[in-house]
């Protein structure tokens, strides 16, 4: 399969569809079977480092410090997750929120629950305005920009639930005598 113009960094694999990444700036389709390159996803100025497929979007995250999310069929650009001060080393999905970890030693959180729905025009999310870092505690300034009164720090079901969740996760750690206490999250 050929096709990208720099070395192909990362690689995922969906029924018969083989997505890759490249220090070319492309992300890229292939028909495994085939080794047809299908579509090409572009934007990106700097390397792809991690491709995802999660619900027929495509995230390609990058050095640019940029994370996009693309119709995997039509190749549009629905959104940019814009946080990172620097290259985003990681992205993983979990449900219907995304992790990334970037060299800037920040983790941010985004809810990626709608982006399918963004047909018309193109997102543009940043880290503090994301419901996701809202609820989860891992971002510093979760209320946002000052005089931002949009109900972040009201407690939502969610961030019950996550609370019970972690709660319940901290109590199980503490009964094993052979966990480091260092190691364990803090409350």
């Amino acid at each position: 399969m050929e096709g990208h113009s720099g070395p192909v960094i990362c690689l995922t694999v969906f029924n018969l569809l083989l997505y890759s990444g490249s220090q070319d700036g492309t992300a890229r389709c292939w028909v495994r079977e085939f080794g047809n390159c299908t579509r090409v996803y572009k934007g990106a100025k700097h390397a792809i480092i991690c491709v995802k497929l999660h619900n027929g979007i495509l995230f390609t995250a990058s050095v640019d410090s940029f994370v996009r999310a693309y119709d995997a069929k039509s190749g549009a650009l629905k959104k940019l997750f814009v946080g990172h001060e620097s290259s985003i080393q990681c992205l993983a999905i979990v449900g219907e929120l995304m992790y990334t970890g970037g060299a800037d030693a920040k983790l941010n959180v985004w809810a990626v629950k709608d982006v399918d729905q963004d047909i018309e025009d193109l997102t543009v999310e940043s880290a503090a305005d994301s419901p996701a870092n809202g609820t989860t505690g891992l971002d510093d300034n979760i209320d946002g920009p000052e005089g931002r009164d949009d109900g972040y720090d009201q407690p939502t079901p969610a961030t019950l639930a996550q609370q019970r969740r972690l709660h319940d996760i901290e109590q199980r750690l503490s009964s094993y005598d052979d966990v480091d206490s260092n190691s364990r999250p803090s409350p």
